[in-house]
């Protein structure tokens, strides 16, 4: 897995969110990009990719957030929601294809920030998955320094 560092500036994500539990996550992400991907994709402004935001909840769920970073309020459906994901230095890592994208987060925290004497910022507390249209993606996690 290659991993960079990168600042970046904060953004919004309009889109779609469901709180869930570790053990329904991977079917009900599935659910959440299966039925928005489409209509996510036609209002994309800048035609980047996809972003799954997530942080987790005062009883312990995570919180996902499927979108598009969009530079100016939109209005989707009545549904739709916009997260603001603050700027901050951030560890991103380049998900093999073949490497399920929980394995490659575990990786991340498990493995390679600790070797690299990096440390996770907690209180910015906001992750997120970048799906690029070329298909790759890397997951953005924010760090006290590098």
């Amino acid at each position: 897995m290659d991993i960079r560092f990168e600042r970046r500036g904060g953004f919004r994500v309009f889109g779609y969110s469901i709180e869930l539990n570790i053990s329904s996550h991977e079917r009900d992400i599935a659910l959440l990009r299966d039925k928005y991907e489409s209509k996510l994709i036609a209002i994309s402004d800048r035609g980047l990719g996809l972003y799954f935001v997530t942080w987790l909840t005062k009883n312990d769920n995570y919180i996902y957030h499927f979108g598009v970073d969009h530079q100016t309020q939109i209005h989707i459906d009545e549904t739709a929601t916009c997260v603001e994901v603050p700027s901050g230095y951030y560890a991103v890592a380049t998900v093999p294809k073949e490497m399920p994208i929980l394995e490659a987060w575990n990786e991340l925290f498990e493995t390679a920030l600790d070797a690299m004497g990096v440390v996770p910022n907690i209180e910015h507390g906001i992750y997120f998955e970048f799906f690029k249209e070329n298909g790759v993606c890397e997951i953005w996690a924010p760090l006290l320094k590098w």
